[in-house]
């Protein structure tokens, strides 16, 4: 059985990356003999169901790496790891994970990798640094896989790289959300939101466009699983505003199929995100959707005015206005909600976690990806 790993940076937190790995890492167990290379360890347990046949190995338990010692340090365990379980396939899960890799190469170049790109490419333009890091990836990995085809285009465009090198692959929804998807109650006055606590995520925002559509709408209330560092201060904030018994910070949940029953409508409010997986989830549960209209993202996925609102980038009232008018028109929640089910067949049969059989390499070095419907996509460079 050939042998496949993933380099993640850490494996014990809650994320995007974090769950595409684990449905793909079960999906490849069956065909492969997949490790999974955690570089850090921040918590006791991985938050995500993985299946027993997975291997799974952490290098810095104590405190997390840092700068070069992700590369001193990292670079050399990693090596070592591939070399002694004669790994031949790496897919690098994110920018962060591909830095330890850079080092790996240097002394490795026979291993193949597969750069997979969880973030929005032209939201970090002015961090040269990590822009650097994402081209050293992009250069030495036999394919770039991309979230949305905007960052796909993105990488050609900024990295000079031909169609061939860099591919669009959609994540893809859960396998358990999908069977446990219910029908949408029109009726069920809560705004939902899913996602880790993090800056990006823009949480003061929400708390702002929670103090503007709450306070005259005294049947709704506003639901938020995830944790991380500043939960805490966003509890204060909520309860600074007299928001204490209608925003609700819940922590984490093990079950999303459950939280996304108790939505009315769904809300992101992110200045930056890769391809976020909570509104596919939240539209196989027939949510209206609303986000802002960020560099990537929810633009491929969200049809402004037909199953959700698309707002400018940032435009808080804006947001208010649009979010309110789907509060107070129960009519136009049920319109979209039929129509939230309408493009998804669009990520269900090439989606990264849930479509691709196999990566397969040959003997040149080609990367494929084989897709359970028989698509093979980057068939050669």
């Amino acid at each position: 059985m050939k042998k496949i790993a993933f380099i993640v940076w850490d494996y014990t937190v809650t994320g995007g990356i974090e769950r595409v790995l684990t449905n793909l890492a079960n999906e490849l167990c069956d065909y492969y003999d997949v490790h999974i290379i955690s570089l850090t360890k921040s918590g006791d347990k991985v938050p995500y169901k993985i299946d027993e046949r997975v291997n799974r190995v952490y290098f810095a338990t104590d405190e997390p790496l840092r700068g070069r010692e992700v590369i001193k340090k990292g670079g050399k365990g990693v090596r070592r790891y591939i070399k002694d379980n004669g790994i031949e396939t790496v897919l690098l899960m994110g920018f962060q994970s591909s830095m330890p890799a850079i080092a790996m190469l240097k002394f490795r170049s026979r291993t193949r990798l597969i750069f997979c790109e969880h973030e929005a490419l032209m939201s970090r333009w002015h961090e040269k640094k990590i822009t650097l890091v994402r081209f050293i990836s992009a250069l030495l990995s036999k394919k770039t896989v991309t979230l949305t085809k905007a960052t796909a285009e993105a990488y050609r465009k900024k990295f000079h790289l031909s169609e061939k090198k860099v591919t669009n692959i959609y994540n893809g929804i859960n396998k358990t959300i999908e069977q446990n998807a219910a029908a949408y109650n029109p009726d069920e006055k809560t705004i939902l939101s899913l996602g880790r606590i993090s800056p990006e995520k823009r949480y003061d925002i929400l708390t702002e466009i929670a103090a503007r559509v709450l306070p005259t709408r005294p049947d709704w209330k506003w639901i938020i699983y995830g944790d991380g560092e500043g939960r805490t201060e966003y509890d204060s904030e909520v309860r600074q505003r007299g928001l204490e018994n209608r925003v609700f910070f819940m922590g984490n949940t093990d079950t999303p199929e459950t939280a996304y029953r108790q939505g009315g409508i769904y809300a992101l409010t992110s200045e930056r995100e890769g391809f976020p997986l909570v509104i596919l989830e939240a539209k196989v549960n027939h949510l209206p959707c609303i986000s802002f209209d960020i560099t990537s993202g929810p633009g491929e996925m969200i049809r402004d005015g037909v199953d959700g609102f698309l707002i400018q980038a940032m435009s808080i009232e804006d947001y208010a206005e649009k979010l309110g008018n789907l509060m107070d028109d129960r009519d136009l929640r049920i319109k979209m909600s039929k129509a939230s089910g309408e493009n998804l067949s669009e990520f269900s049969g090439e989606i990264f976690s849930r479509t691709v059989k196999a990566t397969v390499m040959e003997k040149d070095g080609t990367v494929r990806l084989t897709l359970k419907n028989g698509t093979v996509l980057g068939k050669g460079d």
